[in-house]
């Protein structure tokens, strides 16, 4: 694909809809996977354990929030690869409510967003600044990086 495919496709996934279409987790998936190989993040996992997909503003705190467009909910900025374990140990906590300090590190690795930063990103009404957040940091995985990793 063309870097400004990849604009487009990453830009559309962080408001949760491509051409006009409600994404699922199972389209973004790939993508997460993508994004880890370009900015050569491999979970901290052994060979038999699998990794999930994690919302990093849990859904239970967006569903009916008048905050957050429901397309929010799946979208690609909210959405983050977890080890089966660790996604469990999270569960429907918000990221200022985690005192696993190895998870906590492991999110901020993963998702580029900074542990000073999770209090305000477990405010709902934060979540255009997440998406903000998010959004540059993919798009920078799916534009520079992306780039550099294909000339070599």
């Amino acid at each position: 694909m063309e870097e400004e495919s990849w604009k487009t496709l990453i830009s559309s996934a962080c408001d949760g809809i491509y051409n006009g279409q409600t994404l699922d987790i199972k389209h973004l998936t790939p993508v997460l996977c993508y994004q880890y190989a370009l900015l050569k993040k491999t979970p901290d996992i052994n060979l038999e354990e699998t990794s999930e997909v994690d919302h990093i503003i849990p859904q239970a705190k967006l569903e009916g929030n008048q905050m957050s467009p429901t397309s929010y909910k799946n979208a690609l900025f909210n959405l983050q690869l977890l080890p089966k374990a660790d996604n469990i140990l999270k569960k429907d906590k918000t990221l200022n409510e985690l005192t696993d300090s190895f998870l906590r590190q492991a999110i901020s690795k993963y998702t580029g967003i900074k542990e000073d930063d999770f209090e305000k990103y477990s405010d709902v009404s934060k979540i255009e600044e997440l998406k903000n957040e998010r959004l540059a940091y993919l798009l920078d995985a799916f534009g520079e990086k992306r780039k550099t990793e294909l000339s070599n």
